[in-house]
């Protein structure tokens, strides 16, 4: 995995932590520079957690990874941040993490059966692969992403019928063959600029034509996904013919 990391990076691997991402933030605390500062991967968490602050589940064999990007000090890059918005910045990692998932996945088991769907999720054939957290302290942002590598054992029966992993989809289970892939393509996505960004996501995610249920505000929708563009706004036709659009940055599946 080093190889694929900057030279300024700190990178550390574990065969078990309490949060990738906790320790991601740690180590951005103490890092000069900007861009990304930290990157720690480990096979098992005892405090991982998913997007909401949900619990994560981990199956026997997983990979986290979580890689920590500092902002540039330099006050005309502040400024533009500050005008962008927290929300701006929050989505653009997360679909850079979303389209780099799927490309190293893409690479284990081949194309055609991998999907994202929105907002964070990376399926095969339907089925629940890996997933995005993106958490923002201070001038840092980590890009969290957790993928089922193999599972050995019962699934836990709220996840049995959604959820798969890399061997299942028939790729290589190995983490030290996955991580390197996952941390060059997590590097060189955030890089992208928001066009080429959207593009690759939109290409990549299967929610248009399906039905879906999102909640705005305490306000739930529900009816037929026409199209989503992750920077702007969920477009949703509903049983009675009328179309709403929702704000990406304020909406979660429901």
């Amino acid at each position: 995995m080093r190889g694929a990391a900057p030279e300024a990076m700190a990178v550390e691997a574990y065969a078990e932590i309490g949060s990738t991402q906790d320790r991601a933030f740690e180590l951005a605390s103490s890092a000069v520079g900007a861009g990304p500062v930290a990157c720690v991967a480990a096979l098992a968490q005892t405090a991982g957690r998913g997007t909401r602050g949900k619990a994560w589940f981990s199956v026997s064999d997983a990979l986290a990874m979580s890689v920590a990007f500092a902002d540039d000090p330099d006050p005309a890059q502040a400024a533009e941040r500050a005008g962008a918005g927290v929300d701006q910045a929050i989505a653009r990692a997360s679909v850079a993490a979303g389209v780099a998932a799927h490309e190293a996945a893409e690479r284990f088991v081949g194309p055609g059966r991998l999907a994202l769907r929105w907002p964070n999720d990376l399926l095969c054939e339907g089925r629940k692969l890996a997933g995005v957290l993106i958490e923002r302290r201070g001038g840092v942002t980590v890009v969290g992403v957790g993928v089922n590598l193999d599972h050995r054992g019962d699934w836990p029966e709220e996840v049995a019928a959604r959820a798969t992993t890399l061997a299942g989809c028939g790729g290589r289970a190995e983490a030290q063959a996955f991580a390197p892939a996952l941390l060059a393509s997590l590097l060189q996505w955030q890089e992208e600029p928001r066009e080429t960004l959207s593009l690759a996501w939109t290409e990549r995610e299967r929610s248009a034509g399906t039905r879906g249920a999102f909640v705005v505000e305490n306000a739930r929708y529900e009816g037929r996904v026409l199209s989503i563009d992750p920077f702007d706004c969920i477009l949703l036709e509903r049983d009675d013919g009328s179309r709403v659009r929702l704000p990406t940055a304020r909406a979660v599946r429901g």
